[in-house]
């Protein structure tokens, strides 16, 4: 449905008693609801939902962009069928990650674009979604081109699976986070600048305890830079869990004379699978 008021999606599909606020779904299995934002912080357009009750009993994906805080699909009833679950957010809120909190999904995903990721209430949310009662199987957090990697210090997310930032972010900032991320298998990033140390930086660099299997550094369409190739030879020292290594041609030549002169003294280099990234 398109330019129905959110206040009037769930009447359409009410009984005729309206006294009677329960609304089941008895057959759905596949949801996707987008919300109309409008104005400059993207909010939803929204005025003010009815009070019911929503009943998703066969309900396996379900797929919400922009959610309104107050919509009634945050208080649905679903069961153990429901397996996969896709929010995309603009406003930092992530609201319908509430209602699968502790489920036991395949897949939980979210994406966000909004430019509020390193406030409080987002890590808050974050930490309640994919803290230790987190049960999904999959989880993904994606932060897009307005949105920034917030504090570490302010971050707990040890069920947080595969990590992907599409904006330029700081590499200090990656390195404190992914510390205190034990159960992280992919991390996927656009583009990073060098913040922090430099000078030294393979001579000391050391284990983090981390899962990560598969990195992925796309920064195809940026110049080449000596220090973002620094970076990379970082985390190959640094990661000793990895199988997978991604990056983009200009840094190739660099790459495979450090792999070659370092591998007698770290030989699980040798055992990574190098993909260009074109």
């Amino acid at each position: 449905m398109t330019e129905v008021p959110s206040d009037d999606i769930w009447q359409k599909f009410g009984c005729a008693d309206l006294a009677d606020t329960d609304i089941w779904f008895n057959d759905l299995e596949r949801l996707t609801l987008v919300y109309q934002t409008k104005g400059a912080d993207r909010s939803p357009i929204i005025n003010s939902e009815i009070d019911v009750q929503i009943h998703l009993p066969r309900l396996r994906q379900l797929s919400v962009e922009n959610c309104p805080a107050d919509s009634p699909l945050l208080r649905a009833k679903t069961s153990s069928m429901l397996k996969y679950v896709h929010i995309t957010d603009r406003s930092g809120k992530i609201e319908p990650a509430a209602m699968v909190s502790g489920q036991s999904i395949d897949t939980l995903a979210i994406t966000t674009y909004s430019s509020q990721t390193t406030s409080e209430s987002f890590c808050q949310a974050t930490n309640r979604i994919f803290g230790a009662s987190c049960k999904a199987k999959a989880t993904s957090l994606t932060l897009g081109l307005s949105s920034q990697l917030p504090n570490a210090e302010h971050v707990s997310w040890p069920q947080l699976r595969k990590l992907s930032i599409f904006s330029e972010t700081p590499s200090d900032t990656v390195i404190s986070l992914i510390k205190k991320l034990p159960n992280l298998a992919e991390l996927v990033m656009s583009s990073i600048f060098i913040r922090g140390w430099i000078h030294g930086m393979l001579e000391n660099a050391s284990t983090i305890s981390t899962s990560i299997k598969m990195v992925y550094y796309g920064d195809i369409y940026a110049p080449a830079a000596e220090e973002t190739t620094t970076f990379l030879k970082y985390l190959l020292l640094a990661i000793p869990s990895l199988n997978e290594f991604a990056f983009s041609e200009k840094h190739l030549e660099s790459l495979y004379k450090f792999v070659k002169a370092n591998s007698a003294a770290h030989p699980q280099l040798l055992a990574i699978k190098y993909h260009i990234l074109c």
